[in-house]
């Protein structure tokens, strides 16, 4: 998973920078369907290892950033025939994303138990390429 899943995160991060999909919502109440819709419709929700995974540009604390959603099923799936508990699916998928960019501004999960998802945001600040 680890080299290939960082491979991917990079592409679909360098894609947001260069897209004009935008998300000015508030950290604290975010409405993460809302959101991964939105995503759908622009055709920018990606699959990542049995979850889903949209990223939009976004501001935080003044800096321009990518803000990155993590949809992940409560229930237990198997990854190579083996059924992984929920906190180490989440703790892999952490792994991967700050392995893929070392520096992270924001890392925070919920679970929403209407929806049946744990929602992993994460955000990522643009770097100057000086």
């Amino acid at each position: 998973m680890e080299l290939n899943g960082q491979k991917k995160l990079r592409g679909i991060y360098e894609t947001t920078i260069d897209s004009t999909l935008t998300c000015e919502c508030n950290l604290k109440n975010i409405d993460y369907y809302s959101l991964i819709c939105k995503a759908a419709s622009n055709d920018k929700l990606y699959k990542y290892y049995g979850n889903n995974v949209c990223m939009f540009k976004y501001k935080h604390k003044e800096n321009d950033c990518v803000l990155m959603i993590f949809s992940i099923p409560v229930n237990l799936s198997k990854d190579n025939g083996v059924v992984k508990h929920l906190a180490d699916r989440i703790m892999e998928i952490i792994t991967t994303v700050e392995k893929s960019f070392i520096f992270l501004e924001y890392v925070h999960s919920i679970e929403v138990k209407e929806d049946k998802f744990v929602y992993l945001t994460c955000i990522k600040k643009i770097e100057d390429k000086d």
